[in-house]
Parts: C-alpha cells; structure tokens; sequence
C-alpha cells in the first residue's frame, strides 16, 4: 500500500534536510541550504545585489522506478549533500539515517505499486533576477 502523501508540496526536500542535519549537523556559522527553498529569504540576500526578483514554485515528480529504500540509495549515491552527510557518519549513524530517510520516503510515496516504484509530489522554487 502506497504512503499517505500527506506532505505538503515541496516539503520533502526539506524534511531531507532536516533528517540529515539531525545526525550531521551542518558546519558553525553556515546557513541551512534548505532556506534557498523561502522566497523571504532568497528575496533578503538577493535584493542588495539584484533587481526584477521573481519567484515560481515549479513542480517536479520523483517517480522512479525503485521502491523507497531504492530511492534513498539513489540519494545516498548522487545527491551531494546526502552523500556527504552518510559519509560523516559511522555505520551505526548511517543505519539510523537510512531508516529515518527511508521512512521519510515511504509516507511520501503515492505510487500505486510502492514495491517497485516512487512517486513523491514536490517542489522547487525557481528564481530569476537581473544583476544591479
């Protein structure tokens, strides 16, 4: 049975972010990279140096063709940050991790067959501006 889908459009990527900050949290004095995701924030950082800011929240579909723990281990392997965040970690932590990420993944899912497939709704907010 597929998960409930329940997260908001957009949240799982944060909710990534959070699961692996919980175990590796990001260096002293560095910003959370998921606050690029707030169009307040990118607006605040942006404006000193950029004119004509717009902002879109554009869908995107993970829908690939593994179950949960697959889409994780795809995660683990291409996506940079989580990468670097099971990399920091011992086996013990990277075992936690993994299933923390892929419980995440699992009540995200809505595809009709989560055995042999992931389908989770999300998001990115796409920003243009032009140089001052």
């Amino acid at each position: 049975m597929a998960g409930d889908g329940e997260l908001e459009s957009g949240e799982l990527t944060g909710r990534m972010f959070k699961v692996s900050s919980k175990h590796v949290p990001p260096p002293a004095g560095i910003a959370p990279p998921v606050l690029w995701g707030d169009e307040a924030t990118v607006r605040e950082r942006l404006e000193p140096h950029f004119e004509e800011i717009k902002t879109e929240l554009v869908p995107v579909d993970f829908d690939m063709p593994v179950n949960p723990a697959g889409a994780v281990a795809f995660f683990r392997k291409y996506f940079g940050p989580t990468q670097m965040a099971f990399n920091r970690l011992d086996e013990a932590g990277q075992a936690a991790m993994e299933a923390e990420l892929v419980a995440l993944w699992t009540d995200a899912n809505v595809a009709e067959t989560p055995e042999t497939r992931t389908l989770v709704r999300n998001e990115y907010l796409k920003v243009t501006g032009r140089r001052r």
